[in-house]
């Protein structure tokens, strides 16, 4: 029997539930005998979740792990096992990276927080999965200039995407054909129903999705989606005029690309984001997995609405902040961040994180070409003025 290839993996994010999926996903795969590599899971992180840590690290026997939160690290730092070497903020999360070698990190850090251990696995040279897309969002100049410079590889594990990237096979390196990606959209829980002043708890009730409160407030505002196409501009190197949003309430059609003579190309699967975890974990390579697979049979429809940026005005203004660059998408990035926190301890209503946003735009003062540097500043900077 051919020996398999062994690769060692960094999952920061482990017990959110990109990072569980993601556990799942090494697990299936380390155990099918089709599979040609085996994932070493060398490192996990978590930001306050160490009950859920302290299992991962029972099943998975990481050799590095990183709690962002210092109670609960304080709390349980007696528990880790003597084989773990364990990271708190006081010791910062760059420490815990460069504790360990990995060739692979799989970012499901949530907000700014993951933006510079993904450059800091670039420099490594470590191929990126990416999920944290607000290393794109807010340094997604910075972030593809290095990952190009080191010849390392960037696979995205959200589903809009993945799907593109797989989509993007069908172009055949003919970039010259493609029309434009349509990057589609849930709609919410505001799509069809629209309270005039909406409570977290119906904020919080996501259609489709079961995902964290931030991105789930992100969903609700679709703040989500105009990062997800600023994310979009930076991986598939496209104009934002090639870049459109469709809500699709079904969730089945993940995204779609449309070349010049009028055909569109859709990606279609169940609302399962093991699959796009699984197919960047093995890319190129596609095998098969344990999920139910979609049957055309049991799709009663398929809808597609323009949204409405009337009600969802941060759809536009993530364009907006994208297509000046520079500086403001991380100022952007940094001022939702502030105020989605600021809405979840119900200090602000869903109708005051726009003008909220808008409040800080008007004050931020531009950089044209940022540094890493600057750009970290300037989130610490807002985050700690707001």
């Amino acid at each position: 029997m051919e020996k398999k290839i062994e690769r060692n993996i960094f999952v920061l994010g482990s017990t959110g539930s990109i990072g569980k999926n993601s556990l799942f996903c090494i697990d299936y795969l380390n155990k099918d005998s089709s599979n040609e590599v085996i994932y070493n899971v060398v490192g996990l992180s978590c930001k306050k979740n160490v009950s859920l840590l302290l299992e991962q690290i029972e099943k998975h026997h990481p050799s590095i792990v990183y709690v962002e939160n210092k109670e609960a690290y304080e709390s349980y730092k007696d528990k880790f096992p003597p084989s773990v070497k364990a990271f708190s903020a006081e010791d910062g999360i760059l420490k815990a990276l460069n504790e360990v070698d990995y060739d692979v990190c799989l970012n499901a850090l949530v907000g700014s927080a993951g933006v510079l251990p993904t450059y800091e696995s670039i420099k490594k040279g470590a191929e990126i999965l990416l999920a944290n897309k607000e290393s794109l969002v807010a340094a997604g100049d910075i972030i593809m200039q290095e990952a190009e410079k080191r010849g390392v590889g960037i696979i995205p594990i959200d589903s809009e995407h993945a799907a593109v990237f797989e989509l993007f096979k069908i172009l055949q390196n003919n970039n010259n054909v493609l029309s434009k990606i349509i990057l589609t959209a849930s709609g919410g829980p505001f799509f069809v129903k629209r309270p005039q002043n909406p409570s977290l708890k119906e904020a919080l009730q996501h259609p489709t999705w079961k995902m964290g409160e931030k991105i789930t407030i992100d969903s609700a505002t679709m703040m989500n989606k105009g990062f997800e196409v600023i994310e979009a501009h930076h991986l598939f190197k496209l104009d934002y005029t090639k870049i459109d949003v469709i809500i699709h309430p079904e969730s089945i059609v993940h995204s779609l690309i449309q070349t010049v003579e009028g055909n569109l190309y859709a990606q279609i699967s169940s609302s399962d984001m093991r699959r796009p975890i699984q197919n960047a974990l093995t890319y190129p390579k596609l095998l098969s997995n344990s999920l139910p697979q979609l049957k055309l049979e049991d799709l009663n429809q398929l809808t597609f609405y323009k949204p409405d940026e009337t009600y969802f005005p941060l759809l536009r203004l993530a364009f907006e902040c994208g297509q000046k660059g520079g500086s403001f998408p991380a100022a952007l990035n940094a001022l939702n961040e502030v105020a989605v926190e600021k809405f979840l301890k119900e200090a602000i209503t869903f109708n005051d994180i726009h003008p909220f946003i808008m409040k800080g735009l008007e004050k931020h003062r531009f950089i044209e070409n940022p540094s890493l540097e600057e750009i970290l500043a300037l989130d610490e900077e807002i985050k700690g003025d707001l």
